[in-house]
């Protein structure tokens, strides 16, 4: 076995003049998977968090995390160096300003192009987050709108890059009145259901349905993600909203579970209760 930290090295173990050539295969490990980190921590919120290792020895909560933001977001940039130093190439200032409005949620590369205005446009934006998603820190989320939904792949790093975007923490002092967490956490929840109802995690921004599960071209099932509680107007307005789109609809909040509104209602001992079987290997075609 052989082990590294970049697609750099990867590429010349298996560039054609490589004397390592045809004695290893491939395999990426990217963060963990959150019903990985759910099924031994048990708390849905700081499971989200604790998916990019590095911030595993410093937060014990999610109010730690958001109480020293300006420490991970100082930290944040140094560690996207690094990856591009092991990448052999630079960290240019208009890379770092496409990662801090990814970081913010502005996902289309037009809008992108359109702030930042670099030489050659949209098509000199679609190839810088080409390659970090080949880097690893970008994964594109499909849609059902055949849009590719952009976010940096790391739950922290995002919210870090955030926290710089929005108010520029790593120079000044400032309280931050909310970090953008319930975003990390809708995407983190629909990977893992993804997985259990095995189909492909799909984002609907022109619905505005949080997560969509598809199987081959059908989208089998809808959920509406909250970190807090779901009131019975916003639960019957999601299903509406959802019904319209795929066969089987769902509420999901991490606080408590939802009232029987939709097909599903998972709250954190229902999430805990997946977690555990996906960790192992299981999943269903239909719900229980």
């Amino acid at each position: 076995m052989a082990v590294g930290s970049s697609y750099g090295i990867v590429n010349r173990v298996f560039d054609r003049n490589s004397p390592l050539l045809g004695l290893f295969t491939p395999m990426e490990v990217g963060i963990i998977s959150y019903e990985d980190v759910l099924s031994q921590v048990g708390d849905p919120l700081l499971s989200v968090l604790l998916r990019d290792p590095w911030v595993i020895p410093f937060i014990d909560s999610y109010e730690d995390f958001a109480r020293r933001i300006k420490e991970f977001s100082l930290i944040s940039k140094g560690l996207v160096g690094e990856v591009f130093r092991e990448e052999d190439r630079e960290l240019t200032g208009t890379y770092y300003r496409i990662l801090l409005l990814l970081g913010e949620g502005v996902w289309r590369t037009s809008e992108i192009a359109g702030v930042i205005q670099p030489r050659g446009g949209v098509a000199t934006v679609s190839s810088m987050v080409n390659k970090l998603v080949k880097m690893g820190l970008v994964k594109k989320i499909p849609t059902l709108s055949r849009e590719g939904y952009y976010k940096v792949d790391s739950p922290p790093l995002s919210l870090a890059l955030y926290a710089e975007s929005k108010y520029a923490v790593g120079e000044r002092d400032v309280e931050i009145p909310d970090l953008p967490v319930g975003r990390e956490v809708q995407f983190s929840v629909g990977e893992m259901l993804a997985r259990y109802f095995r189909g492909t995690l799909y984002y609907s921004p022109k619905e505005d349905i949080d997560v969509v599960i598809v199987r081959g071209r059908r989208p089998m099932w809808a959920f509406e993600v909250k970190v807090g509680e779901i009131t019975r107007v916003e639960a019957v307005r999601a299903v509406r909203r959802m019904s319209k789109v795929a066969e089987k609809v769902g509420l999901v909040s991490l606080r408590e579970r939802p009232g029987d509104y939709g097909d599903l209602g998972l709250g954190p001992r229902e999430l805990l209760e997946i977690a555990r079987k996906v960790s192992r290997g299981e999943s269903i075609q239909d719900p229980p």
